[in-house]
């Protein structure tokens, strides 16, 4: 049933769109933010319907003389369903890989890291406010595993919807335009 209600959704998405004068993407680059956890990101357009996003964040902190440090990495590949001249309509798999200090970002107790990875699907809309910034909004599915230190089998996994919602707003500001 959720599987023909998502293939509804997609196919009144990709109807609905106006099919004129579509955006060439080909050859843009530029940076953005695109999610809350890794948001210091970069995007290439491969051609007009593919594209390549790789986002980082980094962060190190003083816990009593000792360095708890953490970073994230997501990569993520961006297909353009329908497009329109200022607006793009997208589906998104990606990966996310974290590397978390529990003192952190888990229990607070042990002074170890532990990793987590999310493969994820996202659905959303590009709308560009010009020919060099966008803003952009996704929602979809996410499967976490994840290794969290001292748990009682080892390693824990969820499935969940929502990897970005309407708080999780992302941007690109895009530096080549296709002459």
């Amino acid at each position: 049933m959720l599987k023909r209600v998502l293939y509804l959704i997609a196919a009144i998405t990709i109807l609905a769109a106006p099919a004129t004068n579509a955006k060439d993407m080909t050859g843009l680059w530029g940076f953005g933010c695109f999610n809350s956890d890794a948001p210091v990101g970069a995007s290439f357009w491969l051609n007009d319907k593919l594209g390549i996003d790789l986002s980082i964040w980094a962060k190190s902190k003083d816990i009593d003389g000792q360095n708890a440090s953490s970073f994230w990495f997501e990569s993520d590949v961006s297909y353009v369903m329908k497009d329109s001249k200022r607006v793009n309509i997208f589906v998104r798999p990606g990966l996310v890989f974290a590397r978390l200090d529990d003192r952190v970002y888990g229990t607070g107790v042990y002074a170890e890291s532990w990793t987590k990875i999310s493969l994820k699907i996202v659905g959303g809309t590009e709308v560009f406010l010009s020919d060099n910034l966008s803003i952009w909004g996704a929602h979809g599915f996410k499967f976490n595993l994840s290794a969290p230190p001292n748990s009682v089998d080892g390693s824990s996994w969820n499935f969940e919807t929502g990897t970005h919602n309407t708080t999780e707003i992302g941007f690109h500001f895009y530096f080549k335009q296709k002459q």
